[in-house]
C-alpha cells in the first residue's frame, strides 16, 4: 500500500467523486490540501474490522470487498465511500474489514480533515453525515 499527498490534480480528482462534484473550484482546492492519495494492490487490506477508525476513504478506481467476520457483505467501487461509520460514529471502531479485490486508487480523508470540514464547510459535513446514515440503515 502506498500513501502520499495528492498532486496538483487534486481539485479535478475530487470533482469526479459525487460527494464533491458540486463544490466550487476554490472549495475543492482547499480540500485537496487536506487529503492524501492511497494506492492499494489486490488482496491488501484498507481497513481491519475491530480496529480504531480515523480515516474515510473515497474510491476513485478499482473495487474492494467489505467483509464482516470474513463474510463478504458488499462490493464497493469508484465514487463510493468506506470507513465513515467509524469516523463519524460514537464507537470509533471499524465494523468491517475492507480488502482490495483489484488494484485500487483512493482519496483518504482523516478525522482531522472531517473536523476542519465541519467548521469551514458545514453543508458538505451534513452531506457526509447523511451518506453515512444511509449506509448505516442499509
Amino acid at each position: 500500500m502506498q500513501r502520499k499527498t495528492i498532486g496538483s490534480d487534486g481539485p479535478e480528482r475530487l470533482e469526479a467523486i459525487p460527494l464533491f462534484a458540486g463544490r466550487s473550484l476554490g472549495e475543492r482546492r482547499m480540500l485537496a490540501r487536506l487529503i492524501d492519495e492511497l494506492v492499494v494492490a489486490p488482496g491488501e487490506e484498507l481497513m481491519h474490522e475491530g480496529s480504531f477508525g480515523y480515516e474515510v476513504v473515497f474510491i476513485e478506481e478499482g473495487e474492494a470487498e467489505v467483509r464482516h467476520e470474513e463474510t463478504v457483505i458488499a462490493t464497493v467501487g469508484a465514487g463510493e465511500m468506506v470507513g465513515e461509520l467509524a469516523v463519524l460514529g460514537a464507537e470509533g471502531t471499524r465494523r468491517a474489514s475492507v480488502v482490495a479485490s483489484t488494484e485500487l486508487r483512493a482519496i483518504v480523508l482523516t478525522s482531522h480533515f472531517m473536523h476542519h470540514v465541519r467548521k469551514q464547510m458545514p453543508a458538505l459535513a451534513q452531506e457526509i453525515d447523511r451518506a453515512a446514515a444511509e449506509r448505516q440503515r442499509a
